[in-house]
């Protein structure tokens, strides 16, 4: 029949199982007419018993164990190469400052120093020849 084209989508739709009932029905009436289309179906409904009967229905046991591993592996994963942690800025950033210890106080130093340079600047007494601060780092440093 020149209908078989749209009766192919509503096979395809029935195989899916997302067919509607009117469209089921019109199918059904085609299919009594069109003995191509009523083999499509046979067809679709042989493979899909098929596939029953040669894959058995997982036990509830086995979906639990199959969970567990799942979970399991999601947890033990560690993170790709590249990334720091993968878990989290401020976690990161904890892990780091439990690795180089250090690391909290030069970075006080740091800004602390950059605050008092800030400070000396933003007043117009940075930077200045002969400054009693700037003598002091100096001589820190040497």
């Amino acid at each position: 029949m020149k209908d078989c084209g749209l009766f192919q989508r509503m096979i395809e739709d029935l195989v899916a199982g997302v067919i509607e009932v009117s469209d089921r029905e019109k199918l059904n009436e085609h299919c009594r007419q069109c003995g191509e289309c009523r083999e499509r179906v046979k067809w679709h409904e042989d493979l899909d018993g098929a596939g029953e009967a040669m894959v058995p229905e997982p036990t509830a046991s086995v979906c639990d164990a199959v969970r567990g591993r799942v979970l399991e592996e999601i947890l033990n994963r560690r993170p790709p190469a590249g990334s720091f942690g993968g878990r989290g800025y401020w976690r990161d950033l904890r892990d780091l400052l439990r690795i180089h210890p250090l690391a909290i106080p030069a970075g006080v130093m740091v800004l602390l120093v950059a605050a008092i340079f800030m400070g000396r600047w933003s007043m117009g007494l940075g930077g200045r020849a002969g400054d009693p601060f700037l003598r002091g780092l100096e001589q820190l440093a040497a």
